[in-house]
């Protein structure tokens, strides 16, 4: 016997919290052990967050990378708030995370929510200029034309947001990747590599 659901909680929540707990032993023990596990299942305690989007905000690779194994794992599952672990990872300037899913071809990075915020709009948005190279030292293909609504009623794009919130080298930044990929793309590269960042897995 395992353990597993030995208190009646729910294995789905069990999952959930060793994710959580950046636990990548047991997420493993209980993916292994019960196939029959909702991977997707959401928690109405906490935002609909999936097991994967916690681990996402959590950061730990080992447990992003277990979750992405899982066959039936839906990496663009939205939450309440309609944002992928993508997204989450982008807002809150998870490196660690992004490192993992943007080589993982199934991750939509030009998903976005009703109000027309992607992942590097959201980046842009809060300043965190290592996810949107990050995104940059991918080679993704990446739409910088989508527009974001700001607080205000604007629809900005994610240079014009980055501007507006006054980050002008993050905006300075994404308007140069947008003139020269290649060029900004080996920066970002270069940048990363320097704080052990790049290369990705």
């Amino acid at each position: 016997m395992s353990g597993l659901s030995s208190l009646g909680e729910r294995v789905e929540k069990q999952l959930w919290r060793a994710c959580e707990r950046c636990n990548a032993e047991q997420v493993r023990r209980i993916l292994d052990e019960r196939p029959d596990v909702d991977v997707n299942w959401a928690n109405y305690e906490c935002y609909d967050f999936t097991p994967l989007h916690i681990a996402c905000t959590r950061g730990d690779q080992a447990v992003i990378v277990e979750l992405l194994g899982h066959p039936r794992i839906d990496v663009n599952r939205l939450d309440a708030n309609d944002m992928s672990p993508f997204m989450l990872s982008c807002q809150v300037g998870r490196v660690r995370p992004l490192r993992v899913l943007l080589p993982d071809p199934r991750v939509n990075l030009n998903l976005y929510t009703p109000r027309g915020s992607t992942g590097i709009w959201y980046a842009s948005c809060f300043g965190k200029a290592q996810a949107v190279m990050a995104i940059m030292a991918s080679g993704r293909d990446i739409n910088l034309t989508i527009k974001g609504k700001h607080y205000d009623g604007r629809m900005l794009t994610p240079s014009g947001i980055a501007q507006v919130n006054k980050q002008p080298e993050l905006a300075k930044m994404i308007a140069a990747f947008e003139e020269n990929q290649e060029k900004m793309r080996f920066e970002a590269k270069l940048a990363l590599g320097q704080r052990g960042i790049y290369p990705f897995y």
